[in-house]
């Protein structure tokens, strides 16, 4: 991910500083191009604040299911609660991917 990130930065600095100095002298193909290499580097720094952005909100909603499975399992145990409440826990647990038993 920090090679993205260095390529995109770099891409932006090549691409608006192509543009600024291709303003000395108008053509306007390489004033065009130098913009499409600026906003592509733009464009992947943006890819990535979005993939970050997604893979924390996930990292997140699997902690707290993780934190909800914790509590649940210690009121079960706390209370001497029956095998039947034990075994419901436990599908639940099974069927929301945390835990599964290994074979």
């Amino acid at each position: 991910m920090v090679k993205q990130i260095i390529a995109g930065t770099v891409l932006i600095i090549i691409g608006f500083a192509s543009m600024y100095s291709f303003l000395k002298n108008p053509n306007p193909w390489l004033i065009a191009g130098a913009y499409l290499v600026g906003i592509a580097g733009l464009m992947i720094l943006v890819e990535l604040l979005e993939w970050n952005t997604y893979a924390t909100n996930k990292e997140n909603e699997w902690i707290a299911k993780e934190g909800q499975a914790l509590n649940e399992i210690a009121a079960l145990i706390y209370y001497q609660s029956p095998l039947r409440e034990q075994d419901r826990w436990l599908s639940n647990i099974q069927s929301q991917g945390i835990w599964s038993p290994e074979e």
